[in-house]
């Protein structure tokens, strides 16, 4: 998977107040500035004599691609995908590089099944992340492997051969453009051999000193949020409910418990560094880092962000607290997490200087 700010993925379904013409242009600004050398370009849609369909009634013509294009200077190499209807091959400069796989050809109709989505994306997806993520084949019975570190031009195009001849694409016959390109060894991009997983370790608050390895693969994470609200914070809560020998109870608030758990790894004694994007993650995974899940609390830390400590039963919240917040302004809530059990979280979130805001989550 890639996570980048040169990643850029532009869907028209998404409501924005500015054409998606507007938003294409915006993109290659981006890539501009950033003095990318390698550009891939992946369209899936609709495509007509007017262009590629990117709205309700706006097309985008390949004319317009092309200048967007060599108006890249710094981009030396275009790997395209293009999945549609009668696809045209991008026009670069005389110093760029091509290399354009093609759905079909440029004279026929591609593929898109209702509910399904295209089998020629499907496939290059599959043929990309299959090996690292552990998947399987979307041909029952079929054991099809990219083998060696690379993904070359030759061993994708076997790959999309082999499955065009077993059916899966439908009747289409892809095709590739190559301009300056040796097409036997060129690489395409890596080709992982092992699992691509984000391991965690979830760490207990206070008294509780079990710690445990938790893996989450690469493929499941797409967004912060949901990784901290529908995996991992369930998963802390199931973790320290059996601690306590408490049942779970929906995690219909996990939206607003989740907000007191963060990542971190450590940058030194008693220092560490907090994981608050899919950015942070990837650059924290690809540097080996130990990723720690926990409560996130620090007696002189910035209140901006929710902090929790664990409240054990018939102790007082304001013997947890810090002297410093004691005589703070604070409201509170109630959140019940679990069945029979009267320990709870204390999460603190600072709303103005002078001010706190306070919610219980009852464990």
């Amino acid at each position: 998977m890639l996570y980048s700010s040169t990643v850029i993925t532009i869907d028209s379904a998404t409501q924005t107040s500015e054409p998606v013409s507007v938003r294409i242009d915006d993109a290659f600004k981006t890539i501009m500035r950033h003095n990318v050398h390698t550009l891939v370009f992946l369209y899936s849609g609709h495509h007509n004599k007017d262009g590629f369909k990117v709205g309700m009634n706006e097309y985008v013509s390949m004319q317009h691609i092309n200048r967007k294009i060599q108006k890249c200077t710094h981009v030396e190499k275009v790997i395209a995908f293009v999945d549609c209807c009668q696809p045209e091959i991008i026009r670069v400069k005389e110093e760029q590089c091509l290399i354009q796989f093609n759905a079909t050809a440029s004279t026929d109709t591609a593929i898109s099944l209702r509910n399904e989505g295209s089998p020629f994306t499907k496939l290059l997806v599959q043929a990309f992340t299959m090996k690292a993520s552990g998947g399987t084949c979307a041909l029952p019975h079929c054991e099809c492997r990219i083998d060696g570190p690379f993904i070359t031009i030759d061993s994708l195009s076997h790959y999309i051969e082999i499955h065009r001849q077993n059916g899966l694409l439908r009747g289409m016959e892809p095709e590739k453009s190559l301009i300056k390109i040796n097409w036997q060894n060129e690489c395409l991009a890596y080709n992982y051999s092992y699992k691509v997983a984000f391991r965690f370790e979830i760490v207990l608050p206070t008294p509780f000193t079990s710690k445990y390895t938790y893996e989450v693969l690469a493929t499941t994470v797409n967004d912060y949020d949901v990784l901290m609200q529908t995996i991992l914070f369930p998963r802390f809560a199931d973790l320290l409910g059996e601690q306590l020998n408490v049942h779970q109870k929906s995690m219909s608030h996990a939206d607003k418990n989740a907000d007191c758990l963060c990542i971190v790894y450590d940058t030194g004694a008693k220092c560490c560094e907090e994981v608050d994007n899919i950015e942070k993650l990837v650059l924290a995974w690809n540097s080996k880092r130990l990723l720690c899940c926990k409560l996130r609390f620090s007696l002189t830390g910035n209140y901006h962000k929710p902090s929790g400590f664990f409240l054990k039963n018939g102790k007082s919240v304001k013997d947890c607290m810090h002297e410093k917040l004691k005589h703070q302004r604070i409201q509170i809530r109630f959140i019940d997490l679990f069945d029979e059990c009267t320990s709870c979280v204390v999460q603190l979130l600072l709303v103005n200087p002078g001010k706190f805001y306070m919610s219980f989550a009852l464990l």
